[in-house]
């Protein structure tokens, strides 16, 4: 996590045919040991309602330039 060079992500997921990505500016690490990331999305985001109900998420991670 050292080497991120900015907080800023994407977050993508997918179910069924419905898919959705959102740019993420709070991304953070919240553990080494586990690996645990934190990030904040508004309920008023249409990712908010597909998360829970998918079995995974990718975080794509932004390089510096």
């Amino acid at each position: 996590m050292r080497r991120v060079a900015s907080p800023v992500t994407v977050v993508t997921a997918g179910r069924g045919d419905e898919a959705r990505g959102i740019t993420i500016g709070s991304f953070t690490s919240a553990s080494l040991d586990p690996p645990l990331i934190t990030f904040n999305l508004s309920r008023r985001a249409r990712m908010h309602s597909l998360l829970p109900r998918t079995d995974r998420f990718v975080v794509h991670v932004l390089g510096d330039d």
